[in-house]
């Protein structure tokens, strides 16, 4: 029988994992992410500024496209850097039927979008799927250079559009799908061939066969190449504002339609890992050949992954075009791709999470890099050569185990961290009063929330308040050598005419930032920031009061 004290600790304290129904949970959701979406459109957007609207819908955004390139990269263990080209897909294809059709329709704003998102998503997967079947035997660099050039493609063409002479007409795009349609079955026949090849009379159908279908594609391209030179050349010539880009999109894009769509990214991927679908995608990025010979079907689950991330960058396109009321191939560079990769890799190759977090922390820093004031180019170099040191000081250290966090150690590394906790609070209170967008400030002040909680409210903080005083302690050291060595640079006089007086603007160097952070994160850790962990309340809440997870919860 039960003691009176077991009893009452039953009552006081229940298991705090104690598994939740099903239905229960998931409508629980529901209701919050609607009351949420409803009391942030009602009470916070009407008191937003333009540029706050626009920083805010380009981080999440950017944080959807994250979390979409990581179902190809990180999930599945591709290499696509061309994400931005589904990203304009998507936009100028749902931008040009909006433009179009409209006005005629009569469909409400509402129920148009969704209409546009899904054209945006369809016509960014066949893209997905064009380059999918095709790459399917390239991997590592060969699939990077494949994807990008892929990209290049895409937008030098769209860049041609403009309803002259270069642009691409009606029998064009017919002829060209009718002869894709034509080598597609061109291989199902000889596929379908092959097997019945065995004696005098097999070998005599399968060349009647492959005959047969090299004669139907010939003609096919004959066919095209005579109405291009006809006079139907003309007709139908596609018009996408060429350099200048599509102009006059209607504005029918809210802020909470792509709060929707992140959630629903996020909801989407999250549920497709805990599917038995979710589990080959894993295979296939941990060992391909393993996966293959297990029975996994490998080349459906590259092409489904390059698929579902092209239609949810189509989606984000079609509210980005729908926000903008314009799409210009300059929106849609290389480099968008470039900073999308550093978002996935930052956050961590596989961690949907990490992917989501780093997509809107890294487009803010990119922002937030425009207010700073012009940096010298020979402090600039002072504070790379001393982060280097400080950096191989700690790796030479780390090797020769000299920075055991026991003893003495964890208590001088505990008092830092303290200090570095009055130190960012010294920080945050200078973020404060700095001229900043309040999206920015909300996020920045977010961040340091959570380092509080983590370091110094949680169970783990005997581990974690070391560890950020190690932290601290680096960076105070990077800061202390820096004018040092600035002043040593100044010395030396042919470095000092060369650059003495040149400056260089923050936000011209974001690409140096992302670089630096990219080599800091993949020496430090290979997995990204979060690596493979997800978030969850489960995790929340053992990280608050330490308590795991009991068996069969």
């Amino acid at each position: 029988m039960a003691t009176t004290p077991a009893i009452i600790n039953s009552i006081v304290s229940p298991n705090p994992y104690r598994p939740v129904p099903f239905w229960t949970a998931r409508l629980a959701s529901v209701a919050a992410l609607v009351a949420f979406l409803y009391a942030f459109h009602t009470f916070v957007t009407p008191k937003m500024g333009i540029y706050d609207v626009r920083l805010l819908v380009l981080a999440l955004l950017f944080s959807t496209l994250a979390v979409s390139l990581n179902l190809i990269n990180g999930i599945t263990g591709q290499f696509s850097i061309g994400h931005a080209a589904f990203y304009l897909i998507g936009a100028i294809t749902s931008g040009k039927v909006t433009v179009l059709f409209m006005e005629r329709s009569g469909i409400p704003q509402v129920p148009w979008m969704v209409l546009m998102l899904v054209v945006g998503a369809v016509a960014a997967a066949i893209a997905g799927l064009l380059v999918g079947l095709p790459s399917l035997r390239l991997r590592g660099d060969y699939l990077a250079v494949a994807t990008l050039g892929f990209g290049e493609i895409v937008n030098v063409m769209l860049r041609n559009q403009d309803g002259g002479g270069t642009s691409f007409t009606l029998t064009f795009v017919v002829g060209l799908v009718l002869l894709v349609a034509a080598l597609v079955g061109y291989v199902w026949v000889v596929r379908k061939a092959l097997p019945a090849r065995e004696g005098l009379v097999g070998r005599l159908l399968f060349l009647v066969k492959l005959a047969g279908g090299g004669l139907v594609c010939w003609l096919v391209t004959l066919l095209m190449q005579s109405s291009l030179s006809s006079r139907l050349d003309t007709v139908g010539r596609l018009d996408l504002g060429g350099a200048y880009g599509l102009q006059n999109i209607p504005k029918t894009t809210e802020l909470w339609m792509i709060f929707l769509l992140l959630i629903g990214t996020l909801a989407v991927s999250r549920n497709l890992l805990k599917h038995a679908h979710g589990l080959g995608f894993l295979a296939v990025r941990e060992d391909e050949l393993a996966a293959d010979a297990t029975g996994v079907n490998t080349t459906r689950i590259k092409v489904t992954a390059f698929v579902i991330g092209a239609a949810i960058a189509g989606m984000a396109g079609a509210l980005f075009a729908h926000y903008n009321g314009s799409v210009a191939p300059d929106d849609f560079k290389m480099d968008t791709s470039f900073i999308l990769v550093a978002m996935v890799v930052i956050g961590g190759t596989g961690s949907i999470t990490g992917s989501a977090l780093a997509g809107i922390s890294l487009k803010m820093l990119e922002e937030g890099l425009r207010k700073l004031t012009n940096i010298p180019a020979i402090v600039l170099i002072a504070l790379v050569i001393s982060a280097a040191l400080v950096f191989i000081g700690y790796q030479q250290s780390s090797k020769r185990k000299l920075l055991r966090i026991d003893g003495k150690i964890r208590t001088l590394l505990t008092v830092l961290g303290l200090a570095g906790c009055a130190g960012l609070l010294y920080l945050g209170n200078l973020f404060y009063h700095f001229n900043l967008s309040w999206v920015i400030k909300s996020g920045g002040f977010a961040l340091m929330i959570a380092i509080f909680v983590g370091v110094l409210l949680t169970p783990a903080r005997k581990t974690a308040l070391p560890r950020f005083g190690l932290l601290g302690g680096s960076l105070a050291l990077v800061v202390l050598l820096t004018p040092w060595i600035a002043k040593g640079l100044h010395q030396i006089s042919p470095l000092e005419k060369l650059i003495g007086e040149t400056t260089y603007t923050p936000s011209d160097l974001r690409w140096a930032v992302f670089s630096i952070a990219l080599v800091f994160v993949m020496i430090l850790r290979p997995q990204g920031t979060m690596g493979h962990h997800e978030f969850s309340w489960a995790f929340v809440r053992s990280l608050l009061f330490g308590q795991g997870r009991e068996k069969g919860s």
